[in-house]
């Protein structure tokens, strides 16, 4: 796992979209996010939104990704609960990154999204999106399962 972002500070983030067809052919694609007076966290649902926007039609996604409290929340179905509670959460205040998070939780109905760690393997794809400051990483693999029909 690799960061050097600031919290409170502004920063940069990249996302390896990989793209695997039916007849097993890789595709790839790249994106970036930016935020001013944001935090790790944020800057993370911020770069998931974008590379899972890149997708065209539904399908089995992984992300892999350096911050667990993005995975971490949605592993636990934290999204969901928000969402029943009218997007608060038990202390009665909204999440920080709010509509992000609405966003995030609306693509996860499209899509069937997963969370991993990352794990470095692209990690000079990343630094090259980036060239400036390195912030958080992420690669995110997605499967249409079209390989996996057996119609």
């Amino acid at each position: 796992m690799q960061f050097s972002l600031q919290l409170r500070d502004a920063g940069e983030a990249a996302a390896v979209i990989e793209y695997i067809d039916a007849f097993g052919k890789s595709h790839v694609r790249e994106r970036q996010a930016r935020v001013e007076d944001g935090t790790k966290n944020g800057l993370s649902l911020k770069i998931c939104i974008e590379a899972i926007r890149a997708l065209i039609k539904p399908c089995r996604v992984t992300i892999h990704i350096d911050c667990d409290y993005i995975g971490n929340a949605c592993k636990r179905g934290l999204p969901e609960r928000w969402r029943r509670d009218g997007w608060r959460r038990s202390n009665g205040d909204a999440p920080a990154n709010v509509e992000d998070w609405k966003r995030l939780f609306i693509m996860g109905q499209m899509h069937d999204i997963t969370f991993a760690p990352y794990d470095g393997r692209r990690d000079g794809e990343l630094e090259r999106i980036l060239e400036r400051a390195a912030a958080v990483k992420i690669g995110l693999e997605c499967d249409d399962g079209e390989k996996d029909r057996a119609d």
